[in-house]
């Protein structure tokens, strides 16, 4: 079965976490994941500024072992626009 693509969103990481879906998130999809939501996910709480979220971790070993895709989300709004404006395919090759 070939993956489909999906783009993480902060509040799914957080309780895909918790209820311990995200193993099996990896093994049907290839996450995109964009700048704002890696930013908001890896920020610390002002209240507890030296706790690190187990989710953090995650987040941090799966970035570190090349699971999850980066992108600017202005690029990916330009790679749909493309394709609806010429045909282009939506995805980079």
């Amino acid at each position: 079965m070939e993956k489909q693509s999906g783009v993480m969103e902060t509040s799914f990481w957080v309780l895909g976490h918790r209820v311990d879906v995200l193993s099996y998130l990896f093994r049907f999809f290839t996450i995109f994941v964009p700048d704002a939501v890696c930013i908001e996910v890896l920020a610390s709480d002002p209240r507890y500024p030296q706790r690190v979220y187990g989710y953090q971790e995650m987040f941090r070993l799966l970035q570190n072992q090349g699971l999850l895709t980066f992108f600017l989300l202005f690029l990916l709004i330009k790679l749909f626009f493309l394709k609806e404006k010429f045909g282009y395919p939506a995805q980079p090759y």
